[in-house]
């Protein structure tokens, strides 16, 4: 009986299973999938729970033991599924989209706000002490520029040898803001409960100046809840946009209100899925943002006012930024949007140039459009999407396609620019690709889903786990120079680099490091 038994075990079944997941799983590792991360949860299981048939109805075993096995694989499914009873979905662990399961007894984001509250709630204002070391301001997304790429600082790379100094570390509310720094003041935004803040810190001592609150809060389960923009300073304001679309301009100084709009509402359009995540963009007298689900897709209004000034277009939305650039001496609007790129006049928002590039199965886009020389952008994003090469701004508003692969995926970071060459995260590993051909020249070590910023000759990474690295920006290979620990779990938020300051952040806390500086 037990030869019989040995004989019929189908052993090919468990074996053809096992080799099936491990196939998915190597191929959409490969790939960029949005349901890899799920998939790479389900699939296991799934593949256990066939085992499990096999071992009870597929081995040849008398029925009175199939029984019995049938019995023990149903205790086991029961089991489990008191166990997931106990335990609650908490946003994904990290840009692969995997779902991070919690504890249903684990404290949530929400929980702390009374701790963030008590250690936040100084109001010291600015005392007369002097900014040491170099620096710079840094007032608005991806820095002075807003194309991640800063001039004027030169870091030290041997971080054993002149290691950065922590200056502050507070807790913060939820949200994927970064920071923007004019003068003293650092400033970002967060949620606390209910409510949506924009909050102004002391640059060297972490000690809250002000905070203005709005009674609003963004959910979304993937991405999780709070705001996504980083705030733009200008001449003495804070322009800023959260994640269900409030824009408020308040003081610099005092954070009083100046004026405030709901861009959504008044324009009678719904929010994209993952919330309102574009910084606003100040272009001499007025402020740029984009819209929701359906037009208008690009708004203007007055910076000292807030009144409207011109809105067009009648695409949804995407998750990039608006861009101001110059294209043969002329200054031009650039929005990538939910299927298209396009480029307009600055004063009436008319127009000028347009790159259709058709959505993927409404997957997202939120990388910003690289400008390289002349009138060249590099258009990156995650998703299946190809990665193009344009030349825009050609007579009659042609656009010319220079050439088209995937060399960088980059989700929702951007590429930094440098000698021909763009440096970026592709799927979480740090890559370089030849800008005249889309030869992708290196893939290097694994980040995570983080952000990046060119300084002078050097990455500064910020990795998806909270470390931050610097590697030599060059085609010639991949070189890692220093590493800091700097803060634990998913990080998202942009870096600041104001000078020799370092501001970093995630929906859990915020930290200020001076890093070490060559001599100008």
């Amino acid at each position: 009986m037990k030869s019989e038994m040995k004989k019929n075990m189908r052993w090919w079944v468990p074996i053809m299973i096992a080799a099936i997941v491990v196939v998915i799983l190597s191929w959409m590792e490969a790939t960029d999938h949005y349901m890899r991360g799920v998939l790479g949860v389900v699939l296991p299981v799934f593949g256990l729970f066939l085992v499990g048939l096999w071992y009870v109805f597929l081995t040849g075993a008398p029925w009175r033991k199939r029984g019995k096995r049938f019995l023990v694989m149903v205790a086991v499914v029961i089991f489990g599924v008191g166990v997931l009873s106990q335990t609650r979905w908490e946003g994904s662990t990290g840009g692969d989209a995997r779902p991070r399961v919690v504890w249903k007894w684990t404290p949530r984001a929400d929980e702390r706000v009374e701790a963030i509250e008590a250690a936040t709630a100084t109001g010291a204002g600015l005392d007369a002490g002097e900014i040491e070391g170099l620096f710079l301001d840094y007032p608005r997304f991806m820095g002075s520029a807003g194309t991640g790429e800063l001039e004027g600082i030169e870091l030290e790379t041997d971080w054993e040898a002149h290691p950065p100094e922590e200056l502050w570390r507070i807790p913060l509310g939820v949200g994927w803001s970064g920071f923007v720094v004019s003068g003293r003041y650092a400033v970002t935004q967060e949620q606390r409960g209910g409510d949506e803040l924009v909050t102004c810190y002391d640059l060297l001592s972490g000690e809250l100046i002000w905070a203005h609150r709005d009674g609003a809060r963004f959910v979304e389960t993937m991405g999780g809840d709070g705001p996504r923009a980083t705030p733009a300073i200008d001449e003495g304001k804070v322009y800023a946009q959260g994640a269900t679309g409030v824009l408020n301009c308040l003081d610099l100084e005092t954070g009083e209100l100046v004026w405030s709009r709901d861009v959504l509402r008044e324009s009678g359009t719904g929010n994209l899925f993952y919330g309102k995540t574009n910084s606003p963009l100040i272009v001499e007298d007025l402020v740029v943002v984009t819209g929701g689900d359906q037009g208008p897709t690009l708004m203007a209004y007055e910076k000292a006012t807030g009144a409207p000034a011109w809105k067009v277009g009648k695409e949804e939305a995407s998750y990039a930024s608006p861009q101001l650039v110059g294209m043969d001496g002329d200054e031009r609007l650039v929005i990538v949007s939910a299927t298209s790129v396009t480029g307009h006049e600055v004063e009436s928002g008319d127009e000028v140039w347009r790159y259709d590039w058709p959505s993927v199965q409404g997957m997202p886009r939120s990388s910003q459009a690289a400008f390289f020389g002349g009138d060249k952008f590099l258009l990156t994003a995650s998703y299946n999407y190809n990665n193009y090469a344009i030349e825009a701004g050609l007579p009659d508003g042609e656009v010319k396609v220079l050439w088209e692969g995937r060399p960088m995926r980059t989700k929702f970071s951007n590429v930094c620019l440098k000698g021909g060459y763009g440096y970026g995260l592709n799927e979480g590993r740090l890559a370089c690709v030849d800008l005249a051909t889309g030869e992708q020249l290196w893939r290097g070590g694994k980040y995570g889903y983080g952000q990046n910023l060119l300084v002078g000759d050097v990455l500064l990474i910020q990795g998806e786990r909270g470390f931050v690295a610097l590697v030599s920006a060059t085609p010639e290979g991949y070189e890692e120079l220093a590493r800091l620990e700097a803060m634990d779990g998913k990080t998202w938020n942009y870096p600041a680099l104001a000078g020799s300051y370092l501001l970093v952040r995630n929906d859990e806390e915020g930290v200020c490091y001076r890093l070490p500086v060559r001599d100008q």
